[in-house]
């Protein structure tokens, strides 16, 4: 409305219209110090790190397990597979790919731990037979040849000398009489 001193509607989701903003969409650099609250005054488009829903006077940091790596957006993104994101108001490319998942672990996506243990935590420790490198979103069957009775390991160890050990073994086998 021409004249007006507020916005006469809700704030645009993916920006933010502290008291007395005069656009639903404003075009300003939203800037802030979480430290001193006065300097949440700025409209804009909802910072980096931040989710900013219809309506917003304040942006809404990113939760654990979630990222956002762009400005003026309405909500965040799950941490990607192989990734966790243990923090809130995740930011950048670099943060989020500095954070890979534990050897021994998997995480598939949302991660909110470096190595989860249970599947609630949106991954998990690897079963036996298995193994899972760091960064991985999913484990990866022992080889034939290889084996493991352990959880949790990054590598599968050789299947010792008169034994044998089919794919996803979790114990070496003996080898039958007459042979090798």
């Amino acid at each position: 409305m021409i004249g007006s001193t507020s916005v006469s509607g809700s704030c645009s989701s993916g920006y933010v219209c502290p008291r007395g903003s005069g656009l639903a969409a404003p075009t300003g650099t939203f800037g802030f110090d979480p430290s001193v609250p006065s300097t949440f005054n700025v409209p804009g488009p909802c910072p980096i790190g931040h989710y900013c829903p219809i309506g917003s006077s304040y942006p809404i940091p990113c939760a654990e397990g979630t990222y956002q790596i762009s400005t003026g957006q309405s909500s965040c993104i799950d941490c990607p597979p192989g990734r966790y994101c243990d923090e809130t108001g995740i930011k950048t490319a670099a943060e989020l790919s500095a954070k890979q998942c534990g050897a021994g672990h998997f995480c598939s996506g949302g991660t909110k731990v470096e190595k989860p243990i249970k599947t609630i935590h949106s991954g998990s420790i690897c079963s036996s037979g298995k193994f899972c490198i760091t960064g991985t979103a999913t484990e990866v069957v022992c080889a034939g040849g290889f084996y493991d009775k352990r959880k949790g390991i990054s590598q599968c160890m050789t299947c010792p000398k008169g034994y044998y050990c089919p794919t996803g073994s979790r114990e070496p086998i003996v080898c039958p009489a007459g042979n090798y």
